[in-house]
Parts: structure tokens; sequence; C-alpha cells
């Protein structure tokens, strides 16, 4: 008797292990969107055609421009939605923008303008987030000039694609890459 006994605590044992081997629960599901894992998956993630950043300074200069958010995100400019994205294999929506995807192109670029211009002698729209906002539907999304670093030759054309490239550029280096990013802009014509 004994031995049966500790064959079927040997095999709960088992079971349990099993179980948890085979789970289809996500490990990363319970850690926090945060900048750190973001950065690192989407560098890891998005290459070659699919780059959304230079390098993972340039991806912490915009992630810390978005609110964390949770995975369960959706049509929400949060890290979280990135994250979501990312881990679902779409480069773009984990973009810096959000692709359309993960809150409003226009609503993130406006977002973003207003923290990364604001200070400079002549902000893009006025230093205006909601002049912003008025303005940037104007600017056509242009799907063969592409997003993020592997856009087409500049100057760019009179697109939210090239501003938003010039943005992100902004944010290491406001000037004059604010201003290419405005509504008169010698780089986005």
């Amino acid at each position: 008797m004994v031995r049966r006994t500790a064959c079927l605590v040997l095999s709960s044992a088992f079971i349990a292990l099993v179980a948890a081997c085979v789970s289809d629960e996500d490990p990363q599901a319970s850690v926090p969107p945060s900048c750190d894992s973001y950065c690192t998956e989407v560098m890891q993630r998005c290459g070659g055609a699919n780059l959304q950043y230079r390098d993972e300074s340039e991806c912490r200069r915009a992630c810390q421009h978005m609110d964390p958010g949770t995975l369960a995100d959706a049509n929400v400019s949060s890290i979280g939605c990135r994250l979501s994205q990312l881990r679902s294999g779409n480069c773009l929506a984990a973009g810096p923008f959000g692709g359309g995807v993960c809150g409003a192109r226009c609503a993130t670029f406006c977002r973003m303008i207003g923290a990364a211009c604001v200070g400079i002698a002549s902000p893009p729209f006025g230093g205006s987030e909601g002049t912003c906002n008025e303005a940037c539907p104007s600017f056509a999304l242009d799907p063969g000039e592409g997003e993020g670093p592997n856009q087409a030759a500049f100057p760019g054309k009179n697109s939210i694609n090239c501003r938003e490239h010039h943005l992100i550029l902004a944010l290491k280096d406001r000037e004059p890459h604010c201003g290419h990013a405005d509504i008169v802009s010698v780089m986005c014509r």
C-alpha cells in the first residue's frame, strides 16, 4: 500500500508539472508594460524593412512620451497596446505613432509635438497641440513613403510620414527637426 501512495503522489506532481508546461498563458502577460521591455522587444523583433527606430536610445526617447497602459489596450496610444501588437507580429502598430492601430496617428503625433518641441523659438503649430490636431488630418498618409527610419529619399512629400520622421529626429535634436514637422516644412513638401 505504501508503494501505491507514493506513486499516486508522484503521478499528481507529474500531472501538475505537465499542465504547467503546456499552459497557453503568456509568461510576459504579468509583466507591466515599460519602456525597458518595449524597446528591447521592438529592437529584437522589428528589423530590416520593419525597423521602427534607428537604435534603442531613439526608442527610449519616444517611449518616454507614451502612457504605460496595459497589454489589453486596443486602439489606445500606450506602451501596452504597442507591446501587444508587437507580440502578434505587427511592427507598424508597435512603432512610435501606433500605425493607426494603437491610437490615432494625428493624436499621437500632436501629443509628441507638444512634448518634444516645447520651449523652442518657433515651435511647430504655434506651440499648440490643438492647432496641430486641426491641421494634421490634411497631411496625407503615403503608404509608399514608409514609416519609421526606412523612409523614401528626402526631401519627403507633404505627408504625415515625413513629419513623423522629423519628429522622431527632433526628440534628440530639436533644431531644425521640430520645424521640419510643422505645417509649412522645407523637408516635407
